[in-house]
Order: structure tokens, then C-alpha cells, then sequence
């Protein structure tokens, strides 16, 4: 796969995308009308510094199409709103089911699928697709011509998996060489390793979902056992995969397991990291960037006018590169940076998630 640096990717992603995504825009102005700037609200658990550079270029895309006369006047310019690193998604859902009866956010764009499956299902998340009446018909509408060439496998009626990023083991590598690296997670459990293996609790953000999938594979038996054996050898359980680097590096604990972005960003900062891919781990769906629509958010046309161009290409080109170096979903991104690692989904909504987390805690208490 190609790496792109984030000004590359940037790059990429706001050339011959201006005119076609946010056509959109002119079907609907501003509340204010005349010019005037529209908020667009995105609730996100994507690193605030990955995110933030996609959502700025968004408005200034926005900005330009409407001085050059091609947006209707309306100018919609991207609002981030975060959480904490140790909560992440788990925080943000809340807070969206809190708000159900006014919503404040727009759209919904997360670092995993479980908690997207989760407001799914609880009726937050609007439809993806405008309705057969009323509003721009399906063939006309920028996000709709966006979905229709999104792969089905990674799509849903309200929310659309992209920018996949497998699980790692890390470890530190002034303890140990790549050929003493732990390769599974089995190795996780050496006797050489009691007392120095982190992981994140999984009460939250992508370790949850890791948990699901593996409880899907091995079963309750599989998972429990597997559990059990950490506990054995003294795994230690933090707040969150970035925090497991940080520890794994510091000598804190020799190797943990953690999301591949997060080695990434370690190596960026000089610190001893680097990774190995456990074979079970690499079989199972990698973790996606979710994007939904937030259902009565009070800016429709900028939702859509918002995701049609994170859809296009944009996200997933700037996500490709800089630290996430998540893999694209999209075929013809997926031409453009010559990426070839295959991409595994997986339906989130059908996964026991509390059954798994019930059977990993008990396994590590």
C-alpha cells in the first residue's frame, strides 16, 4: 500500500470533489439564508488530530463553492465534538441518546461499529437514503449516488463502514527483538511475560469490539479460557489502546494489545514500539470508521452535504495516511493509493456483545 503523508491525502481528497458533493448544498440554504454560515455538528471518536485537518477542508470547500456561486448560497461549516481518550464512543453514544428528543449533533462518525450498531438500534440514526417523497429524488441526491457505489457488504440502511484498522500485538523493542516478539495471543500468555502484558479494558471503544468478534470465533468456552490465562500471568488492563502503547513503551509492560494507529503514532514519536499480527486476530473483520446521520439533528442539509463528501473519497484518502494508515474501503480509493491488503466485514448488529463482555470480565476478575 501506497503511504500517503496527511497534506498528500489532503490534497487528494479536495481535488474534483468541490462541484459534484456539494451540488448538494444549493437544494437547501442555511436557516439564516443569504451566505450565511451553517453549523454541522459531528459527534466523533476519531483522534482529534486526525479528524480535525478532514472536517477544516470540508468547510473550506464549502466555503469556496458558495463564493463561486455553486452552493446556493449556503456555507456549512464542520463542528467537532469529542470525548476522552478512555471513553471515546462509549461517552459520545450516550450523550446522542441523551439528546434524543432535541438532537444537537448532525452527524455521527466513530472509530468502531458496535456502538454504531448499538444507535442503530435504539432509533437515533436516520436513514441514509432521502425518503421516495419529498426532497431531492434518490438519483439526484450527491449521498445516494455516494452509497450506491459504497461495497454492500460495508453498508447499511443508516450508517456506512470504512477506513478499516486490524488489532496488533505491540511490544518494546529494547526488551526484545522481532523473533522473541509475542506472534499470538496465546504468546500473549508466556511465562517470561507474567506481570508485563497491558491491554485495554474493554468496556470500551475498539478492545470491545475485538472481544465480540473473538467470543463469535472461540465460543464462550474459547473466550473464557483465553481470559483466564491472562489473568494467569498478570495482565494488567488500562484506560484505553493509546495508553497501552504509552505503557508498552515506558517499560511499564513488555508487549499489550492495541489498535494498529496507535503503534503508528508511537513510532512517530520516536518511542521503542513496534508490532506483530497475531494469525487469529488477522482473520477476523478489522475495526471501521462509522458514519451515520443523526436522526432530527438540526442541520439535515449539512449532514448530507457532509457525508457525501467524507463518502466520495475525501475520508478515506486522508485517513489512509499520517498515523491512521487505515485501509480503504472504497474501490476506486483503493486503486488510486494501491492498496492490496483484502478488508473483512462484519455484522456488528448481529454480534452478542454483552454475552462476550460478561465472559471476558469474569474470565479476567
Amino acid at each position: 500500500m501506497t503511504q500517503y503523508s496527511r497534506r498528500d491525502a489532503m490534497a487528494l481528497g479536495a481535488v474534483g470533489l468541490a462541484g459534484g458533493v456539494l451540488a448538494l448544498a444549493g437544494c437547501s440554504r442555511s436557516p439564516g439564508g443569504g451566505g450565511k454560515s451553517a453549523r454541522v455538528v459531528v459527534y466523533s471518536s476519531i483522534d482529534r488530530q486526525i479528524i480535525e485537518p478532514v472536517l477544516a477542508e470540508f468547510s473550506r470547500v464549502s466555503a469556496a463553492a458558495a463564493a463561486a456561486g455553486t452552493a446556493g448560497g449556503a456555507v456549512f461549516t464542520a463542528e467537532l465534538v469529542g470525548d476522552t481518550e478512555a471513553t471515546k464512543a462509549t461517552g459520545l453514544a450516550q450523550r446522542v441518546l441523551s439528546e434524543k428528543a432535541r438532537p444537537r449533533a448532525d452527524v455521527w462518525l466513530s472509530s468502531e461499529g458496535v456502538t454504531t450498531a448499538w444507535l442503530a438500534r435504539e432509533g437515533v440514526l436516520s436513514a441514509l437514503r432521502p425518503p421516495a417523497s419529498g426532497g431531492p429524488a434518490a438519483g439526484a441526491d450527491a449521498l445516494a449516488r455516494a452509497i450506491d457505489e459504497w461495497p454492500a457488504e460495508f453498508r447499511s440502511e443508516s450508517w456506512i463502514s470504512m477506513s478499516l484498522r486490524p488489532r496488533r500485538i505491540v511490544y518494546n523493542t529494547r526488551v526484545m527483538d522481532a523473533a522473541r516478539a509475542p506472534r499470538s495471543l496465546d504468546e500473549l500468555c508466556r511465562e517470561d511475560l507474567r506481570g508485563r502484558v497491558v491491554i485495554a479494558r474493554a468496556r470500551f471503544g475498539t478492545t470491545r469490539g475485538h472481544v465480540a468478534l473473538l467470543h463469535a470465533r472461540l465460543g464462550d468456552d474459547g473466550l473464557l479460557a483465553l481470559a483466564k490465562r491472562l489473568k494467569a500471568v498478570g495482565v494488567r488492563e488500562v484506560d484505553g489502546n493509546a495508553t497501552v502503547v504509552r505503557a508498552v513503551a515506558r517499560g511499564e509492560a513488555h508487549a499489550g494489545l492495541t489498535d494498529s494507529d496507535d503503534v503508528y503514532a508511537g513510532q512517530r514519536e520516536g518511542w521503542p514500539v513496534d508490532a506483530t499480527p497475531d494469525p487469529v486476530i488477522a482473520d477476523l473483520p478489522q475495526s471501521p470508521t462509522t458514519l451515520a446521520l443523526v436522526a432530527g439533528g438540526p442541520n439535515a442539509a449539512g449532514a448530507r452535504a457532509l457525508a457525501a463528501w467524507l463518502l466520495d473519497g475525501a475520508l478515506e484518502r486522508s485517513l489512509a495516511g499520517g498515523d491512521w494508515r487505515a485501509i480503504p474501503v472504497l474501490p476506486r480509493v483503493r486503486a488510486e493509493l494501491s492498496v492490496t491488503e483484502p478488508v473483512r466485514a462484519a455484522a456488528w448488529d448481529s454480534l452478542d456483545v454483552e454475552r462476550a463482555l460478561s465472559i471476558w470480565e469474569q474470565g479476567l476478575a
